[in-house]
């Protein structure tokens, strides 16, 4: 019997260790947040889509030896459930120096497929980012804490671009 209580013990660490590994979490049975984002590794396609958009439109950051594609986490989701697919992302070079505090970006998927960053969210946010079920001109309202202090972030999309409530 106390073989099988470690056996037991042993299986739920390991599934633990495997929820924690997920990037992207659907949230079914929660009445308020619709996913959950885990800035981890992002999805690679994703990531060479905000570094060349970032290299576009911050071309001074080139000459900088500590910016790569290996600093940003990204991630496709449909904000506004268009079947278009925006991308919210996090780059560490923008980091501020707290553990876990990154600058948000997110990308929008315009006519001519180029991104445009629809994000005002220039305070420095701690992940986990919760995206909500509840919706403001028509995208998912977002919500995460404040490097430093324990005050919940809300982010809307207020008609052009995400910003703080």
């Amino acid at each position: 019997m106390k073989n099988f209580k470690y056996f037991i013990i042993g299986i739920l660490c390991f599934c633990n260790i495997c929820i924690a590994r997920a990037e992207v979490i659907t949230n079914y049975n929660n009445p308020v947040i619709y996913k959950t984002v885990l800035f981890k590794n992002g999805e690679k396609d994703a990531n060479e889509i905000v570094y060349d958009y970032i290299l576009k439109e911050t071309p001074a950051i080139k000459s900088s030896p500590s910016f790569s594609i290996k600093t940003i986490a990204a991630y496709k989701i449909d904000l506004n459930n268009d079947g278009v697919n925006e991308i919210i992302a996090t780059s560490s070079w923008f980091h501020s120096g707290k553990m876990g505090a990154y600058n948000v970006f997110i990308l929008q998927k315009q006519k001519n497929n180029n991104y445009k960053d629809i994000s005002l969210l220039n305070t420095y946010l701690k992940y986990p980012i919760y995206i909500l079920k509840h919706k403001t001109n028509g995208y998912h309202d977002i919500k995460t804490t404040a490097t430093g202090t324990k005050y919940n972030i809300n982010g809307y999309f207020d008609g052009q671009w995400y910003t703080l409530r």
